[in-house]
């Protein structure tokens, strides 16, 4: 049976590109969908960091065959749209 993790924070708490792979390995799941997080007025502040679109790009060139990346950003950004149609 193949294993997907649905939920993994790119750079969150450390668990940058090698780490994430890492622990892929370790667990034996063949990929994750990798997401960012970014909240204007987070629930959660002491834990919040604003983990880049960017980054996310980054990290699916470089593992295609085991990242699955979402842009999970906040509802509340001005310029969604427009933003969404770079992307």
């Amino acid at each position: 049976m193949k294993k997907i993790n649905s939920h993994f924070h790119i750079n969150f708490q450390g668990y940058n590109t090698d780490k994430i792979i890492r622990y892929l390995d370790t667990n034996n799941i063949e990929k994750c969908w990798i997401v960012t997080w970014e909240e204007h007025s987070p629930a959660i502040s002491s834990i919040y960091e604003n983990l880049s679109v960017k980054e996310l790009i980054h990290a699916s060139d470089l593992h295609p065959d085991r990242f699955i990346p979402f842009y999970a950003t906040d509802p509340d950004t001005p310029n969604l749209k427009d933003l969404m149609k770079i992307l």
